[in-house]
């Protein structure tokens, strides 16, 4: 939720909420951001932060819950038993649910072993600076970093071409996928083009703009 110069964000699973913002030269990065290697004409630069931890079960306070709860915690195992793809949340007896997060909403038998439906919220202050929400399912962070995702939106926040970014995004996630595995995840974005308002006097009074915002996805293929 975005509201004048604040966004809150709720989550719960491994989907992902990025913020991309247009620093000048003088910015020192804050905790957990990141430069991309975008750089414009006029030295500044584009930084990412996180607004949401992505809820996988190998994080150690979301381990200790499960195991508290009578969870398993493995990976699936190749032919020769190594360890394929991420950590996944299991019946302590049984090869079920196999869930790759350790939260999500409405799974009763994850429930049951430890999984959270109780979303993390986190508050966070946005300036005129800020200018790319990026908000995404976990099928086009799988080979997508955050900071490349920004990169590749920039050209589209410059032509103020809202639908073109989101479009891009997917594209390039289902390519991605298409160059490492034989399936493919969920691929769902939803792209802002922040207008964060400017304080106009000493009363927090506010101008108020609006901001772009586009969706896009892709059909699940296995």
């Amino acid at each position: 939720m975005v509201s004048g110069s604040k966004a809150v964000c709720a989550n719960c699973g491994d989907s992902r909420a990025v913020l991309g913002s247009l620093r000048p030269p003088s910015y020192r990065l804050g905790k957990d951001e990141a430069k991309t290697l975008v750089i414009e004409d006029n030295d500044h630069f584009w930084v990412v932060k996180p607004l949401s931890e992505d809820h996988k079960a190998d994080l150690p306070e979301e381990t200790r819950r499960i195991l508290a709860s009578n969870g398993r915690i493995e990976h699936y195992k190749g032919a020769r038993g190594e360890d394929v793809g991420p950590a996944r949340v299991w019946l302590k007896h049984d090869q079920y649910p196999g869930l790759a997060m350790s939260r999500s909403i409405g799974d009763s038998c994850a429930h049951s072993i430890g999984v959270s439906p109780m979303p993390e919220t986190k508050e966070f202050d946005l300036d005129q600076d800020s200018k790319l929400l990026v908000i995404a399912t976990d099928g086009v962070w799988e080979f997508i970093s955050s900071e490349d995702a920004i990169d590749l939106l920039i050209p589209y926040w410059h032509a103020d071409n809202i639908q073109g970014a989101c479009e891009a995004l997917v594209k390039e996630s289902v390519a991605s996928w298409a160059r490492e595995e034989e399936s493919c995840d969920d691929i769902s974005c939803i792209i802002v083009f922040l207008k964060v308002p400017e304080k106009i006097n000493n009363d927090n009074k506010t101008t108020r703009t609006t901001p772009r915002v586009g969706s896009a996805s892709a059909s699940r293929s296995n």
